[in-house]
């Protein structure tokens, strides 16, 4: 109740008519998600599956990166 009371008196501080005096709607939202079909999960594995393969490729890049750089600090001491 306390929560109502200090909606009502910002409401009260801040009208600038008659009209914000009305009820608050409640109506709740009428947005459905769209229906997915099987085509669309298809696009999103092949998605994910070309996503995981740069990150795996970007993994591979920096463990060769990590060997080349041993590989050069030993042949420099």
């Amino acid at each position: 109740e306390d929560d109502l009371e200090i909606f009502r008196s910002i409401r009260n501080r801040l009208a600038l008519s008659e009209d914000v005096y009305d009820p608050l709607s409640l109506k709740p939202l009428c947005t459905l998600p769209p229906n997915s079909s099987d085509e669309d999960a298809e696009d999103d594995f092949e998605t994910l599956r070309i996503i995981q393969k740069r990150f795996l490729a970007y993994s591979t890049d920096c463990k060769s990166l990590s060997s080349l750089k041993l590989r050069f600090y030993s042949v420099a001491s």
